[in-house]
């Protein structure tokens, strides 16, 4: 079931000539399509065949759209990127410094995308889950009514940072990236909480 979920955009047209050539067959075997006929009806067989040619070039066209255009051309695509960076302290937790990275892989330019993390530290007790949502972002100007586009090949970066206790084991980074039209890219890492580390 899941190839031919899969394998649908092929199978279709497939079928179609399949289907198309058993009803040539059944033409020929009821004696409707005969070369003595077809002889008779050059004419009428020709615009016939120009009207199928446009068709079929119709239907290729569509299929063709829907194979390698729909969800590439019309709609922003993004690729989202992690980077966390462990700093010692003398002090009993460690600077996690985190950098989001979204980069347009596609055709249409971003709108103001917006980051938002899920952070769970995990160390052999229990689980601690926060939410950041407070992001700056890596430009020349400081100003904060600034409306960030990103433009096909062009990327931009968000950073934050926080503290996290020694004893902790890991923390887990889970980042969501939404653009103003409402399209939301995903992305998450876990880091082992160690001093130098960086993923």
């Amino acid at each position: 079931m899941k190839w031919l979920l899969r394998n649908r955009e092929t199978l279709f047209p497939a079928l179609s000539a399949v289907a198309l050539a058993l009803l040539i067959a059944v033409l020929v075997r009821l004696d409707i399509l005969t070369a003595s006929k077809l002889a008779a009806n050059k004419d009428a067989l020709s615009a016939l065949s120009s009207s199928v040619s446009m068709i079929i070039i119709l239907i290729g066209s569509v299929f063709s759209y829907y194979r390698f255009f729909r969800g590439r051309t019309f709609f922003a695509r993004a690729d989202i990127d992690i980077e966390v960076t462990i700093i010692d302290t003398d002090s009993d937790q460690l600077i996690h410094f985190v950098v989001i990275e979204i980069k347009n892989i596609g055709t249409l330019p971003i709108w103001n995308p917006t980051p938002v993390v899920d952070v769970t530290t995990i160390d052999g007790r229990t689980q601690k889950r926060e939410r950041w949502d407070n992001w700056l972002e890596g430009r020349v100007t400081n100003s904060t009514e600034v409306y960030t586009v990103v433009d096909s090949g062009e990327d931009a970066s968000f950073f934050n940072e926080h503290k996290v206790a020694k004893d902790a084991w890991a923390v887990a980074y889970v980042a969501y990236v939404t653009a103003e039209s409402g399209e939301t890219w995903k992305k998450a890492i876990m880091v082992q909480n160690k001093p130098g580390d960086s993923s």
